[in-house]
Order: structure tokens, then C-alpha cells, then sequence
């Protein structure tokens, strides 16, 4: 429950934060949410299929493989939250266009 209360009061500006803290605080949020499950770091592991010393890994250090995090995110049921991740944002009909271009350009080599 500390961990918790101790994330609310420490909310991070990914903006201004190093990729160190960033990992950390993702480590800190997955915590929690397996903590709300009431699952233990073996429970989680056994159920994401990784092993439980990635999962203390990357709630103490902040460090995991991709793949890793996305197994973890499916398993507690937080998958959905990668859903906007990295997605376009695309701010004037200029930039529309060139994604547009870069799209077609993408297809047609993939077409090859």
C-alpha cells in the first residue's frame, strides 16, 4: 500500500525525466498493479510465463525486453494501456499528406 501512496505523491513528467527514472516509475506502476491483484512477483511470473527474477528485475530496476513488458501488460490485464503508444499525432494537412506518402511508400515495398 505504500508503494502506492508513495507513486500518487511522486507522479513524474516523463518529459524531464532520464530513460533510468522513466523505467523505474514503469517498474513502480506495474508493481501496483499486481499488488491491487493481490498476486505475488511468483503468481505474476507463473502467469505472464517469465521468469519471477525479470519481474523483481523490473520492479526494482526498471529494466525489462519489450517482449517482456508486453507479456506482463497481457497478464495483468493492462494491455490496452500500450494501445496509444507511439501513435501518430498528426498536427497540420501538410504532415497528413507526407504520412500518407510515407504510408504508400511503405506499402509498395512490402508489395516487392
Amino acid at each position: 500500500m505504500y508503494a502506492i501512496k508513495q507513486s500518487i505523491a511522486n507522479k513524474i513528467d516523463f518529459k524531464l525525466a532520464s530513460a533510468e527514472e522513466i523505467g523505474l516509475e514503469i517498474g513502480l506502476r506495474l508493481r501496483q498493479q499486481r499488488l491491487l491483484r493481490h498476486w505475488t512477483q511468483q503468481e505474476l511470473a507463473d502467469r505472464s510465463g517469465i521468469d519471477v527474477g525479470t519481474i523483481k528485475n523490473l520492479e526494482n530496476k526498471g529494466q525489462c525486453a519489450l517482449l517482456t513488458l508486453i507479456r506482463i501488460t497481457m497478464a495483468l490485464d493492462c494491455v490496452n494501456e500500450l494501445s496509444n503508444l507511439f501513435q501518430l499525432k498528426i498536427k497540420s494537412i501538410s504532415e497528413m499528406e507526407q504520412t500518407e506518402r510515407l504510408n504508400k511508400s511503405l506499402l509498395r515495398r512490402r508489395a516487392r
